[in-house]
Formats: C-alpha cells, sequence, structure tokens
C-alpha cells in the first residue's frame, strides 16, 4: 500500500467539503489511511470497523458514498452492499478486495456496485474514483430536481435567467 505522501500527484479539492463519505474496512491501518486520503481531499469522512457500524451509520447519516472492504468480520462488504441499497437505491457503493474470488464481480454488480478496486490501491485510484461517483450523484441529484421544477409545476414554467449559471456552478463547471 501507498503512503498519502508518496505520491506526487496533486490532490482535488472535493468540489463541496460537505460531501460525507462512509469508509468501511476491518483493518485499521488501511481504514485510516483511507479516510485520511479522502479528509485530505476535502471530504467529510466517517469510518468504521465492520458491516453493521456500517449499517447504522447509514440509518442515521447522509452520505454521498460508501467505500467499503469486501472480507470482514459479523457482515461482509456485500451485506453493506444489500443494506445500502435498501435505505437509498442510489447510493454509490464502491467495493475493495485484495483478490476478488471467483463470482465476486458479477454478484456485486447484480447487487449494485458501481465499482470494485483491488488493493493495494494508490491513493489517486482512490480520489479519482470517489470523485467520479460524488459528481455523478450530483448531476443525478440535480437532474431530478430540474425536472421537478421544469415539469412539476405548471406548464411554461422558465427557470430564472441565473440558472444556468448556477447548475454549471453547482457541476464545477
Amino acid at each position: 500500500m501507498h503512503s498519502p505522501h508518496s505520491s506526487h500527484a496533486k490532490l482535488r479539492r472535493a468540489p463541496d467539503a460537505e460531501s460525507r463519505l462512509l469508509v468501511v474496512d476491518d483493518e485499521p491501518l488501511v481504514r485510516r489511511w483511507v479516510e485520511r486520503v479522502l479528509i485530505e481531499a476535502g471530504y467529510a469522512v466517517d469510518a468504521v470497523d465492520d458491516g453493521i457500524a456500517a449499517l447504522n451509520a447509514l440509518g442515521r447519516n447522509v452520505y454521498e458514498l460508501v467505500l467499503t472492504d469486501i472480507t470482514m468480520p459479523r457482515m461482509d462488504g456485500l451485506g453493506v452492499l444489500a443494506g445500502a441499497a435498501t435505505l437509498d437505491a442510489t447510493l454509490p457503493v464502491v467495493l475493495m478486495t485484495g483478490a476478488p474470488p471467483d463470482g465476486l464481480v458479477v454478484k456485486a454488480n447484480a447487487l449494485g456496485a458501481v465499482q470494485i478496486l483491488t488493493k493495494p490501491m494508490s491513493l489517486d485510484v482512490i480520489v479519482e474514483t470517489v470523485g467520479r461517483w460524488v459528481r455523478l450523484r450530483r448531476m443525478q441529484r440535480l437532474s431530478a430536481t430540474l425536472r421537478q421544477e421544469v415539469f412539476g409545476g405548471a406548464s411554461g414554467v422558465r427557470l430564472a435567467p441565473d440558472a444556468r449559471a448556477s447548475i454549471l456552478a453547482q457541476l464545477g463547471l
């Protein structure tokens, strides 16, 4: 595993420091390292050590993304994935594993995993992966909001003149 300080790449700041992520890994060194990398990238991070703690956190807080190990005691990452989907079907869940067992990718995709990362991962891979899925989730939310504003009200509804600038700013463009 790489140290967060070993990469010469510049971390891109999260578009919004209010992006809250959940990191789940039973290995304390991995969990703390991933947590630190994501905090340094500008995210708010909650980190827990197993799937049951993850589901408790998901029941109490709103997250933009879950990054979970697959092999853990008490409840594995697939259990976290299934539980997260029942609470919020749009919540992106990224799985981490040392070596994916046969059939895991198919099963994870069927349960709704957006991506599987193989350990060890570089900090660049973590930050880029998380950033991509957080941006996509924001765009989906913004799209839903705009559809509601435009099509949910009276016909002929017009967006305010500064709406385009606001939309582009929210997308980080």
